[in-house]
């Protein structure tokens, strides 16, 4: 419906634990926001779990931004 309310969330899994719920609110996930859940709540978790971990996303807009693959590339081994 228009103008209802709507609430984005991003869960994460591993073997071990589930990471989440991280909730957007009333925001559209944007490259930069998905950028900021990444790196300021995120990837501290995963490094601190496990540092050989894979992440896996699939083909939503925000994961392919530039500022997205670029911190991605620049964090993640090859």
């Amino acid at each position: 419906m228009r103008d209802s309310p709507k609430v984005n969330v991003f869960c994460a899994m591993s073997c071990e634990k589930i990471y989440g719920p991280f909730f957007f609110g009333e925001k559209t996930v944007t490259g930069d926001n998905y950028l900021d859940m990444l790196e300021i709540w995120l990837f501290p978790q995963l490094l601190e779990d496990s540092p050989d971990f894979i992440f896996q996303q699939d083909g939503a807009t925000p994961h392919w931004s530039l500022t997205v693959r670029s911190y991605l590339n620049n964090v993640l081994p090859q």
